[in-house]
């Protein structure tokens, strides 16, 4: 469900969506001024829908800007789509969607939400049982070796690829071929020298990287509606995406966890580095995001 910031009504929003005259009608309902456009946004909304997902996903490299600006003159169609693309993705910040968005991450993100082309998986019961620890084992069972409690600090590559990995305790490891996951910001750290090939994709990352803020409550009293959705957005106004909670309690295989009466929620906000001088101090942060959530939630502060 989606909240306006400042307005406690819940809209329910279409999640297989059949068309595109489905999600017009859906966000002329949540934002009533799109109503004297209506015509115009229906009919971006089917071009979007139309692209055959192959294409879609050639289309990393093309600005979803010049995209819509390539299907229609009208600039509040244009300024709401960037607005419920950004919502989509969760950046926070309508002013990075705008420089960075592109038109496979936001129409593929408004297809994911709205319309339920693909969807969002969750790992059961949680990331360290459900994967990261079955996963382990598999390799072990093939005859690797995890190696655990300790942080690759270097690598070092040869002809072209990584064949040592130096871990914090001095341990090097060596091997024909090393595969190693790691942040983009770590990646400069532990190289010795940053491959041509992809120190384009680092300096841009510098200004994509982003940190979320999530405050979990336990509440000593049932505050939410049973009912309540177990994801729900705040958007401002003008559609651009502040912040989101969920009911953790309702969600199925959490059930057992909680204790009568009792209930448990999180709500999370996410910004661009870039922009965190505009916001306040992580306390502030904090502050607004447990003020924001008794105001959609009576009750919650007590």
């Amino acid at each position: 469900g989606l909240f306006i910031k400042g307005n406690p009504t819940l809209h329910q929003i279409p999640q297989t969506a059949l068309s595109s005259k489905v999600m017009t009608d859906a966000f002329c309902n949540i934002f009533p001024m799109l109503r004297d456009v209506a015509d115009d946004l229906d009919k971006v909304l089917k071009a979007a829908l139309l692209i055959p997902w192959q294409e879609l996903c050639e289309m990393d490299n093309v600005p979803l800007l010049d995209w819509l600006q390539n299907t229609t003159t009208n600039p509040m169609v244009i300024n709401v789509l960037m607005a419920l693309c950004n919502t989509c993705v969760a950046s926070g910040s309508g002013k990075f969607c705008r420089e960075n968005l592109s038109a496979f991450g936001g129409l593929g993100g408004l297809r994911t939400v709205f319309v339920g082309e693909s969807n969002y998986g969750y790992v059961y019961p949680d990331i360290q049982t459900g994967l990261a620890l079955p996963l382990a084992q598999a390799i072990e069972r093939q005859g690797g070796t995890i190696v655990r409690g300790r942080k690759v600090v270097k690598v070092s590559t040869h002809g072209g690829r990584v064949g040592t990995v130096v871990l914090s305790d001095g341990t090097e490891y060596q091997a024909p071929i090393v595969a190693l996951a790691c942040t983009n910001s770590r990646t400069a750290d532990i190289l010795d020298t940053i491959p041509s090939d992809i120190e384009a994709a680092l300096k841009y990352s510098e200004k994509t990287l982003h940190r979320d803020w999530h405050a979990f409550a336990v509440l000593d009293r049932e505050v939410m509606a049973p009912n309540s959705y177990p994801w729900r957005g705040v958007v401002n106004p003008d559609g651009s995406f502040h912040s989101w909670s969920w009911s953790i309690h309702s969600i199925p295989w959490h059930m057992n966890k909680a204790e009568k009466g009792k209930q448990l929620v999180v709500a999370a906000r996410t910004l661009p580095l870039s922009e965190m001088s505009e916001h306040g101090t992580d306390e502030e942060i904090f502050a607004a995001l447990h003020q924001e959530m008794d105001f959609y939630n009576p009750g919650y502060t007590d």
